[in-house]
């Protein structure tokens, strides 16, 4: 009989039965019943919770979140439900035949094509995981997870809803419900995260203007928000609670102590502010220890207020690193001065040791190398000026070049003008050597060694192209002799290269050749105008390598930059983390319309990284491409050599005696020594504390 039923005579009597007209209806008919009978009992069993895809919006969490795999679904599916799942696949995705089925039904090793990844049975996982919550309410895994997807694009609610009566989505109030989860789920990491005591923090003010609010009675027109943005990060590269135990060795070198001996000294508004560091630790779960609390509770103008509650990890002799721009540095310092004649290490505020974010530093230094090259009108004048160059590929910018460039387009500018420079530099180098090699097309069909190329490169750094340490002989010439727009140049290239060598130690997360270029950025500060980076830096380099302790100097300098992606070249400084965060919070997750208020702002700030990691991972699950929003390198060829051939007929590096120059580009490393020799006697005018808030497009910046 078993070998009867699993025989091909039974197929053939169901297919002689299927055509003819008297049998067919019936079987059809019974077939169907058994089918929809079976199917129904298979997706009971699925929906059963040991199986795995039960989740619950009032306890997800962002592990949940990232481990959820449309893949492991689709195998468990096969295993549990191998014949519906041939079914859908079949009815779906229209890949197998009647034909093609019938002989897998006859074995009991029934299992789908190995086409788990391909796109086209994501309508399969789809259509299962709707048969199941319309089963079981409980198992609605892939709906959770489609629910905080469209949350996390901002997916209108009137979508999520339509998507929800479809059963493809939870609802909008189950996905708040998430939310809510996970805001708390985010708390607690933070406050695991910072009772390690192995954590900096960083933040920022920022203001956000919910134009959408109503004036009322109870609230005023104004709807310009300050709000206080931060982070915590671990600390990385080995640094220990050791390094960090140095708060009473810090207080008795620092100069705001009065009773510190003078031989451990170096030689050498605010409310809001003290409430932001405050509540950053109450996040991290540090603070002043519970049984002095009762005694001396934490308040920022009293040695009385508000007490905490909860477990507080005790960092009466440890420190704590905070980052800022220097706007954010200038407050902390005005915190540290008030609050010095304290009498305990808490209200003192003695545990704070600030970081400068070095973001802002690069985007004062880009705006340095502006003061010197176009600020002024005469300096746009000549035929190589910055401006001239520039225009050959930004005709329609120069107004903006010359008004407020912003950091993104005087780094590109920077980057591009100062490539192009170097080239020709090689061209008219090249020529030198030999008189055929008028182009570098030819210096490269002449296929030098690399020995040779290396040693040209040397000429060209020693030679006439980039002014060296004293441009004095030189420009103590005869004017007949002299050559201004070629004494400009160099040192235009000296500056590009400054900037440039800067800025690839930082992507790369040198931060000790990064620290010998300080005291040229220094005197370029001074002489531009902008002597709080200077004296900011300065204030960096002696607390650094003069006043702290080797523990806590190698924690500073490996934790100053930080590699949010972990790919090489992609380290950035901590407040650009905080610039990311804010630009998140206020154009992409703090809400829109009526959803857009402060509430929601805070809500959502802390869930950042896990609405970025969803839609990633949902990205993958679902087989989406081409969603990125970051472009490809721009192809620079045709810029390039259109700036070199301006610069051959404009003989840009190349010298002709006698050529002058409307204005002479000023050597700031001479001026800028001046200020620490006490030679200059320069009024400190236009320095202001922080450049220009980053724009959302200065985040972004192809870096070199």
């Amino acid at each position: 009989m078993q070998d009867f039923l699993s025989s091909s005579v039974l197929v053939d009597l169901f297919d002689t039965l299927l055509q003819n007209k008297l049998f067919s209806g019936p079987l059809l008919s019974w077939a169907h019943k058994v089918s929809r009978e079976h199917h129904a009992h298979t997706v009971k069993q699925l929906v059963l919770p040991e199986n795995g895809w039960h989740f619950s919006a009032l306890h997800a969490s962002a592990e949940k979140l990232e481990n959820f795999r449309i893949e492991d679904m689709a195998k468990g599916l096969e295993k549990l439900a191998p014949e519906l799942w041939l079914l859908l696949d079949a009815l779906l995705c229209n890949k197998h035949s009647a034909s093609e089925t019938l002989p897998g039904y006859q074995t009991n090793g029934i299992s789908a094509e190995d086409t788990i990844n391909n796109a086209d049975e994501v309508p399969v996982h789809i259509s299962c995981g709707i048969m199941m919550q319309s089963t079981s309410q409980k198992c609605n895994a892939i709906q959770s997870v489609i629910g905080l997807f469209m949350h996390a694009c901002n997916t209108p609610s009137k979508v999520i809803q339509s998507l929800a009566h479809m059963g493809i989505s939870i609802s909008v109030d189950a996905i708040q419900d998430a939310v809510k989860s996970l805001d708390r789920e985010s708390c607690r990491k933070r406050r695991a995260l910072g009772q390690t005591r192995l954590a900096s923090y960083a933040y920022d003010n920022f203001d956000i203007n919910f134009t959408t609010s109503a004036p009322t009675v109870e609230k005023s027109g104004d709807t310009l928000t300050h709000l206080t943005s931060g982070d915590i990060i671990r600390l990385e590269h080995g640094v220990t609670l050791e390094d960090l135990r140095c708060s009473d060795l810090l207080w008795q070198r620092s100069h705001l102590n009065i009773h510190a001996d003078p031989k451990n000294l170096p030689r050498q508004y605010i409310r809001g502010n003290m409430d932001a560091i405050i509540n950053l630790l109450q996040q991290g779960g540090v603070g002043m220890p519970s049984e002095q609390c009762s005694e001396d509770k934490m308040d920022v103008d009293s040695d009385s207020g508000n007490e905490w509650t909860g477990d507080i990890e005790d960092i009466a002799e440890f420190v704590v690193l905070m980052h800022g721009d220097l706007g954010t540095a200038e407050r902390v310092r005005s915190i540290l001065e008030r609050r010095a004649p304290e009498k305990t290490r808490w209200n003192r505020y003695q545990f704070v040791v600030f970081i400068m974010g070095l973001f802002h530093l690069k985007m004062a230094c880009a705006d340095a190398l502006w003061r010197l090259l176009l600020e002024k009108q005469k300096a746009r004048l000549d035929a190589n000026s910055l401006m001239k160059l520039a225009a050959v590929y930004r005709s329609k910018e120069t107004g903006k070049l010359g008004s407020s460039p912003g950091f993104r387009r005087i780094h590109e500018v920077i980057r591009e003008v100062g490539t192009a420079m170097r080239l020709d530099c090689w061209r008219v180098q090249a020529g030198k050597e030999n008189i055929e090699w008028t182009t570098l097309e030819e210096f490269a069909k002449s296929k030098p060694q690399y020995s040779q190329i290396e040693e040209m490169s040397y000429r060209i750094m020693a030679g006439d192209y980039v002014a060296p340490g004293d441009l004095y002989s030189t420009k103590s010439r005869p004017l007949s002799e002299r050559d201004k727009q070629k004494e400009n140049m160099m040192l235009t290239h000296k500056y590009f290269l400054l900037y440039e060598q800067t800025s690839f130690a930082m992507n790369e997360g040198d931060i000790g050749r990064v620290e010998t270029l300080f005291p040229r950025w220094m005197r370029v500060f001074r002489a531009t105008g902008k002597h709080k980076y200077a004296a900011a830096m300065e204030r960096f380099l002696t607390d650094v390598h003069f006043v702290y302790p080797e523990g806590l100097r190698r924690a500073i300098r490996y934790n100053i930059l930080v590699n949010p992606t972990g790919k090489e070249g992609q380290f950035r400084g901590v407040d650009w983390v905080v610039e990311l965060d804010n630009l998140y919070t206020k154009f992409i997750y703090g809400g829109g319309g009526s959803n857009y208020t402060k509430d929601r702002v805070i809500t959502e700030s802390t869930l950042i990284d896990v609405y970025r990691g969803c839609i990633e991972n949902m990205e993958e699950n679902l087989h989406l491409t081409d969603l990125t929003s970051r472009h490809g390198p721009p192809d620079l060829a045709a810029t390039y050599a259109a700036l070199v051939r301006y610069m051959k007929a404009e003989a840009t590096n190349e010298y002709r005696p006698g050529r002058g120059s409307a204005y002479e580009i000023p050597n700031v490393f001479d001026s800028g020594y001046d200020f620490y020799t006490g030679e200059s006697n320069a009024p400190e005018e236009g320095d202001t504390a922080d450049v220009s808030e980053p724009a959302p497009e200065d985040l972004g910046v192809e870096d070199m």
